[in-house]
């Protein structure tokens, strides 16, 4: 079986949520025998990189760099490469790509799509490209043949919205222990145990904005707010966040991160903070949870999922209410709660569960077991209550 994977930017070591998805899904995907095949856009990839990475292989095409029309012109050029090459699958990612599935369908490839995240309704987002996202949302429901969701409260919209129930696979965590290098301490002049973490896209839905505000009124002597993403884009978002940081000597913005540098930062918080006004289920706060952090996020649905106690929970944009759960998420969530957290969230969310799952859809879809009436029968979710769908392992435990 050959796989196309198209909609992401590039790996390995790129930013973003589905970027993060990828990397971690197609080496195991590969491992169970499956020639996949990642279709990159130019602007993030090296005319010299490797070709092949871990088992996949790795397909630069033309992009520009560009917010929006990066990802209608590369989606387009993959599609024109899939339909000459035919592969058993493409799988497109995320809703913007998945408005050229009704054009993959038409030049005979079979079609799966992630729905990673409502996209449309994040603020950055003008009417045009709202429109384009909502209708590749459209688009996907109607004409993709398989359409996974990476969240509960995601696939139950869907279903809502547009009669079909997609199949529930959700994002994956690798497990994140003990590291004994202090490197990205020691350069970001960190205490163990005495800052607060953020990691996430400076975008104003993460709303960074509210954490540094948050973090000033909680008033914890002695301790650090730390932002790990890119936060170097000329936007006025970033700009404000950048603007914000810089009045405040106990503000760190640590940039991208990745490898032991992330792993450290996560087991050393004192405290993982996650503002967000839209999630589709956040890989970082499940890193977060894998590493025995104490967390609290947003009263989100995607948030939920993970079930964390009732008072890491709190409002989107109430800065105090915040403030207030940062200050006492040590007495919410004592150690015992979190290494009880930290064991439900390594047995439910284990890449190479999520990868099994995958591959065994991609060979029930192609192979005709997988049977919808209109889009609706015969797919039902797949959760931690019912995983007996896809039953044959692959790979090893992360």
């Amino acid at each position: 079986m050959k796989v196309m994977a198209l909609g992401l930017r590039a790996l390995p070591g790129i930013a973003g949520g589905v970027e993060s998805h990828c990397e971690h899904l197609y080496p195991l995907i590969a491992e169970a025998g499956i020639d996949v095949e990642i279709l990159v856009r130019s602007a993030y990839v090296a005319p010299s990189a490797p070709k092949q990475w871990r088992g996949t292989r790795i397909r630069r095409l033309w992009s520009p760099r560009k917010s929006g029309l990066e990802v209608i012109l590369h989606t387009f050029l993959g599609v024109a490469y899939a339909a000459v090459h035919r592969p058993d699958v493409l799988h497109l990612h995320s809703v913007g790509p998945a408005i050229f599935a009704p054009l993959a369908r038409a030049l005979g490839l079979h079609v799966v799509v992630t729905h990673h995240a409502p996209d449309y309704v994040q603020a950055k987002w003008g009417w045009l490209g709202k429109w384009i996202l909502k209708t590749g949302e459209r688009m996907a429901m109607r004409y993709a043949n398989e359409v996974i969701s990476v969240s509960r409260h995601g696939a139950a919209e869907l279903n809502r919205i547009y009669g079909r129930k997609p199949v529930l696979i959700p994002n994956g965590v690798p497990f994140i222990g003990p590291t004994e290098s202090r490197v990205v301490l020691d350069e970001l002049r960190l205490e163990s145990g005495r800052y607060v973490l953020h990691v996430g896209r400076a975008i104003p839905d993460k709303r960074q904005d509210d954490l540094i505000k948050a973090f000033s009124r909680a008033r914890l002597p002695g301790w650090k707010l730390v932002l790990v993403g890119n936060l170097s884009s000329n936007d006025e978002y970033s700009a404000r966040v950048r603007q914000m940081a810089a009045e405040r000597t106990d503000v760190v913005l640590a940039g991208f991160r990745s490898g032991v540098d992330l792993q450290t930062l996560f087991v050393n918080a004192g405290c993982f903070a996650l503002p967000s006004a839209i999630e589709g289920l956040s890989i970082a706060l499940l890193e977060a949870l894998s590493a025995g952090c104490a967390v609290v996020g947003s009263d989100i649905p995607a948030n939920h999922e993970v079930e964390l106690p009732a008072g890491c929970y709190f409002k989107v944009g109430d800065i105090d209410a915040l403030a207030a759960a940062i200050s006492t998420v040590s007495n919410t969530i004592p150690p015992q709660v979190r290494q009880k957290l930290r064991n439900r969230i390594h047995q439910e969310y284990d890449w190479s569960r999520i990868a099994e799952q995958t591959a065994q859809l991609y060979r029930d879809s192609t192979s005709g077991q997988l049977r919808h009436n209109g889009g609706t029968k015969g797919c039902r979710a797949t959760s931690r209550h019912d995983n007996s769908v896809y039953r044959r392992r692959i790979g090893s435990p992360s």
